[in-house]
């Protein structure tokens, strides 16, 4: 469960997935997961400068590979796209790449 929160006006998302994690060599991990999101952006293509998402609800797809420093901490790089598979006329989609901080309660 996750959030990518938008502060300057563009879309912003909460997302619910089903992950599964590799736990490799060396303390590294690899990641995929498969799950839903909702958003607060277009749907259309009503303004230009807004992706046309094409419905509230979007498939989520993440993938992230890291390093497990200990039982708690991690740092870890992930992409992940966010769209709706092309089952409406729109799809622009969203995908994001980036790094993570990661702690384990």
């Amino acid at each position: 469960m996750g959030a990518n929160i938008n502060t300057r006006g563009g879309t912003s998302n909460a997302y619910l997935d089903a992950r599964w994690q590799i736990e490799g060599p060396s303390d590294f991990f690899f990641a995929v997961g498969l799950g839903t999101a909702i958003h607060n952006g277009e749907k259309d293509a009503s303004k230009p400068d807004m992706k046309a998402l094409g419905s509230r609800v979007l498939f989520h797809i993440p993938v992230e590979i890291g390093l497990r420093f200990d039982d708690h901490n991690s740092l870890s790089v992930y992409f992940e796209h966010t769209s709706n598979g092309y089952t409406q006329d729109f799809n622009e989609g969203l995908d994001r790449l980036g790094v993570r901080y990661g702690y384990r309660f």
